[in-house]
């Protein structure tokens, strides 16, 4: 009973992996089959072998057992990876998704993570929903949105990978619902737009660091300040940026040779106004600043900056400081002007009685002359500082700026310095005014006087340009602490003269403060009080041997 003791020897372990080769005088194909089936490597029959084949099917039988003890080796191992595998994919967060692709999309295994965020409909019309059998390329990341269990959209993060699958080709999908990462991002970026719109619309410069003092973070009226734009500024040294000194105490906001401002507290310039900026292009600036350090677990790491350019409001608080005086020289004015005239009202009338009565051929004839020539030169002056005063008020005509002041520009220049040629820039559609013809003309034919004079001097010859520019334009309260917020016509006259020096600057519109030689001292204080009396305003910007650049702004008759 030969195949019972091959029965018998496959069961036991240690027989199971020796190659056994079955010799038998039984030339049975049916026994042969069988003994093949229950584990014999080969089956020979004695009367048909001979010593080499014997040989021959014995190693063979040892290799084809070697072969299959192996083949089975690998097989456990491989199902042992599968196993393990499948055990990985699903205790896995995400969705694990093994799809078959050709000829149709079938679902080979689905982890508990997809299962949840599969619906029933969406596993029907997987591959129309993947996309599959359209190739998926294996580096790409798609992001799709399916319907969840409630309706509610869940968008997905897809990354495919082809793989063999029990011998078959199949996509290996991970899914992963990124839809609260998409809600938090949408919530960052929406934030983040919020501090961007934010950060351009307010009108202080902000500046943000890092822990080692390089910027991180510039908005547009900073770099407007500073003179760096943000393409230019981002991952410089504050310092580098942001050359702040007193200029009382010569103390720097940053220290030389550090990056970040030496202070661990929230910190501002305490109201002093001798802070100054020094910007990119060399101009000093006056600002007001307020500084906090970003501080976490004790550690400051970074630091916020606000800056604030308060040229503006320098300038017009000394335009108040400016107004006040000259209002209150303006009362003294008015009075001493009717005094001086009464006086000079009585000599002049004494004079032109002795004239009178004497005859011109008398010999102090010529001398009362003169007396009276004086006396009239006297009274001249008077006018204008009664002009200046309160007691000049405008009787004023609705009409045109701009013929007024083609007129006064005309005569001015033509009879004085021909060869100073104007630039005219006039917008369209110029408001009419409500203006005195008379006091508008004389604010401007000074005005035009002094700008000639910067640049031509004594030499009547000398040949230069002023830029005329006349525009409509709207003030605000805050932009202006004199003018009323409305609309408002804007000449700009601007020269290319010797300019005025900055310790000047504050008294050019004084009574009698000139230097220049045998000035009265008169014209722009003439102006200035011409432009207040009609609700306006005069504002003067010069430097030395830079030109200079005059602003009359006049209130527009219209509804405000």
């Amino acid at each position: 009973q030969g195949l019972d003791t091959l029965q018998k020897l496959r069961q036991t372990r240690t027989a199971r992996e020796i190659p056994i080769v079955v010799l038998t005088v039984l030339d049975d194909k049916e026994t042969g089959i069988k003994a093949v089936q229950m584990g014999a490597q080969e089956y020979l029959v004695k009367n048909d072998i001979t010593p080499q084949s014997l040989t021959t099917s014995i190693r063979y039988a040892i290799e084809r057992q070697r072969l299959t003890i192996q083949l089975q080796k690998e097989t456990e191992e491989l199902e042992h990876s599968e196993n393990q595998f499948i055990e990985m994919i699903t205790n896995t967060p995400d969705g694990v998704v093994i799809l078959e692709s050709d000829p149709t999309v079938n679902i080979h295994y689905m982890n508990p993570a997809a299962e949840v965020l599969l619906t029933p409909e969406c596993k029907k019309q997987i591959g129309k929903i993947f996309g599959i059998p359209t190739p998926l390329d294996e580096t790409e990341t798609r992001e799709i949105e399916i319907p969840g269990e409630k309706g509610t959209p869940v968008t997905l993060e897809i990354r495919g990978v082809k793989i063999d699958w029990k011998e078959k080709d199949a996509w290996l999908l991970s899914l992963r619902d990124i839809t609260g990462h998409k809600s938090l991002l949408k919530e960052f970026q929406d934030d983040k737009e919020q501090l961007d719109v934010t950060l351009r619309s307010i009108a202080d410069g902000v500046i943000a660091t890092d822990e080692t003092g390089a910027i991180r973070l510039i908005n547009w009226v900073a770099g407007q300040v500073t003179g760096w734009t943000r393409e230019m500024a981002l991952g410089k040294p504050l310092a580098e940026i942001l050359k702040m000194e007193n200029k009382s105490t010569g103390q720097t906001l940053i220290t030389p040779g550090e990056t970040m401002v030496n202070k661990s507290e929230i910190a501002e310039n305490s109201g002093t106004n001798d802070w100054v900026l020094t910007a990119r292009n060399g101009n000093e600036i006056p600002i007001e600043y307020s500084y906090a350090p970003v501080m976490r677990d004790k550690q400051k790491i970074g630091e916020v900056l606000v800056i604030r350019d308060v040229t503006e409001t320098r300038e017009m608080e000394q335009e108040v400081v400016r107004a006040q005086n000259l209002e209150a020289l303006g009362i003294l004015a008015a009075g001493i002007a009717h005094e001086y005239n009464n006086i000079l009202t009585s000599t002049l009338g004494y004079i032109s009685l002795v004239k009178r009565v004497l005859g011109d051929d008398h010999k102090v004839s010529p001398r009362l002359k003169k007396a009276e020539d004086a006396g009239l030169r006297a009274k001249k002056i008077s006018y204008r500082l009664f002009t200046f005063a309160k007691g000049g008020e405008p009787h004023k005509v609705l009409g045109s700026i701009i013929e007024t002041m083609k007129q006064a520009v005309q005569d001015t220049l033509d009879k004085r310095y021909p060869a100073v040629k104007v630039n005219w820039q006039i917008a369209p559609g110029i408001w009419p005014l409500s203006f005195d013809f008379e006091q508008v003309y004389l604010a401007v034919s000074n005005i035009i006087k002094n700008a000639a004079e910067s640049m031509a001097g004594i030499n009547r010859d000398t040949k230069g340009w002023i830029d005329i520019k006349i525009e409509n334009t709207k003030i605000l309260r805050e932009k202006s602490l004199i003018l009323k917020s409305g609309n408002y016509i804007k000449i700009v006259i601007a020269d290319q003269g010797c300019g005025i020096a900055e310790e000047h600057l504050p008294r050019i519109c004084d009574p009698y403060f000139t230097t220049k030689k045998g000035a009265e001292g008169l014209g722009l204080t003439t102006a200035y009080s011409i432009l207040r009396k009609h609700g306006g305003e005069l504002r003067i910007k010069s430097k030395k041997n830079r030109g200079t650049r005059v602003t009359l702004l006049l209130p527009a008759a219209l509804l405000q």
